[in-house]
């Protein structure tokens, strides 16, 4: 019994896995044994759960903002590390809102995960900066041969223009002239490009 001096006492162990890797169950016999070969035994459960988190290895690089006539830089490649088994590493951006006259921001995000369900999270944000980018004509303006006083003034023609960050709107006008017939006078055509954000551009 354990108040005989001479008894000895011994255990034993069987390991129950449990539904992840760092997750398991020990259950621990303890026997008491006398000389005369008497034995008394008791049972403890022992629990083991991986409750610590996963780390990232490193650290995502910093990223410089962008204009918005630039590409999404690619979102790096990070990897993690548990200490009771393994960890995965999914990336994900967050939700964000187009905004190219103001800018805005977007956030890169990684998640790692180990076996037992426990994360840890790290991000990286930068910046897709305003549209201050001028539209452009995608051609120049025909040159209008000179005409007589009785002429009658040659069609304005139609051109186009391109943005890199949206679309492009051309408006022709021509501008103030003063009639002069005995010495003759100039005309102008104009072509005013405006982009969505207010950009503009003249021919």
């Amino acid at each position: 019994t354990s108040d005989d001096p001479t008894s000895e006492v011994t255990f034993s162990d069987v390991i129950t896995p449990g539904d992840c890797d760092g997750s398991y169950t020990i259950t621990r016999t303890w026997t008491a044994t006398d000389d005369c070969d008497n034995t008394s035994s008791c049972v403890q459960t022992i629990t083991v759960t991986d409750t610590i988190d996963p780390t990232f290895d490193s650290a995502p690089s910093a990223i410089a903002d962008i204009t918005c006539e630039d590409a999404l830089p690619s979102q790096e490649t990070l990897t993690a590390s548990d200490s009771c088994g393994s960890a995965t590493v999914t990336p994900s951006v967050d939700a964000y809102t187009v905004d190219t006259c103001n800018g805005y921001a977007i956030t890169y995000r990684w998640t790692a995960e180990h076996d037992c369900g426990k994360t840890s999270e790290t991000s990286v944000t930068f910046n897709v900066l305003p549209d201050t980018i001028y539209p452009t004509f995608d051609s120049s303006p025909s040159a209008i041969a000179d005409i007589t006083c009785e002429d009658a003034l040659p069609a304005q023609e139609t051109l186009k223009a391109s943005d890199s960050c949206g679309s492009a709107t051309v408006t022709p006008s021509v501008d103030a002239y003063t009639v002069d017939t005995c010495n003759g006078y100039a005309i102008t055509y104009r072509w005013k490009a405006e982009d969505d954000c207010c950009n503009t551009s003249e021919t």
